[in-house]
């Protein structure tokens, strides 16, 4: 990201993806804004706690789109999969159309597709484009796949970070979900990297109880949570 005279930044990933040009701000805090020239849009994430500084960017006419949770696990040996059905491999090549299909169809309830201002096609493209840059080589470290007789049902997309493992993306098509797929996918990165990293990091939104009840099943822990607010200038 490009560093602005002031607190903003330019994020150019979002701003190539949507047409936009869009701007993070970097360590909010209570001080007069001095918006950059040209901006469409711009989006905060401010600790939960911090309850005076998000009044002071909802005064500014920031709309509160949702939280943000951060949950924590150690990593630990997990029991194996039984399922002979179900196999894990990492992600080809060919293997990207499909990735692109499961990201952009499935996960539904980020902060994109909640905030009215965007197009559904817009919430979409920036998960598909999420997965293009992994082949791009420009973002995440691993990519892993569950597959069912042949045919992909799933993926996780991770970050390696010192002893951290952090769950950049994750997703289980539709049809498949509530069935312990997910479950299994978790054990087995448990399981491959158990000798590499010391926890697991993944965050999901305060609107997704499925995903907050899914983790806090397979024991994390909730370390942290940011509300996020949202910026339009157009």
């Amino acid at each position: 990201m490009k560093k602005n005279k002031n607190f903003f930044k330019y994020d150019g990933w979002l701003s190539a993806v949507l047409k936009k040009k869009v701007f993070f701000i970097l360590n909010p805090r209570i001080k007069n804004i001095k918006y950059p020239k040209k901006i469409d849009f711009a989006y905060v994430k401010i600790n939960n706690k911090k309850i005076k500084i998000i009044n002071f960017f909802k005064e500014n006419k920031f709309i509160l789109i949702n939280s943000n949770i951060t949950f924590s696990k150690s990593i630990e040996m997990a029991n194996k999969n039984n399922n002979d059905k179900i196999i894990f491999i990492n992600a080809k090549k060919r293997d990207q159309k499909i990735l692109e299909y499961i990201s952009s169809n499935n996960l539904t309830e980020s902060r994109f597709s909640i905030d009215k201002n965007f197009q559904k096609r817009e919430a979409a493209l920036i998960k598909k484009n999420w997965i293009q840059n992994f082949f791009l080589g420009k973002r995440g470290d691993a990519l892993h796949v569950i597959k069912i007789k042949k045919k992909i049902i799933g993926f996780v997309l991770l970050i390696f970070k010192k002893k951290l493992l952090i769950i950049d993306l994750i997703a289980i098509r539709k049809k498949f979900q509530s069935k312990g797929y997910g479950t299994n996918l978790i054990k087995y990165i448990n399981s491959y990297y158990i000798n590499d990293f010391n926890k697991i990091i993944v965050g999901t939104q305060s609107n997704n109880f499925l995903s907050n009840n899914f983790y806090k099943k397979l024991g994390f822990k909730k370390i942290k949570e940011e509300l996020v607010l949202h910026k339009h200038f157009n």
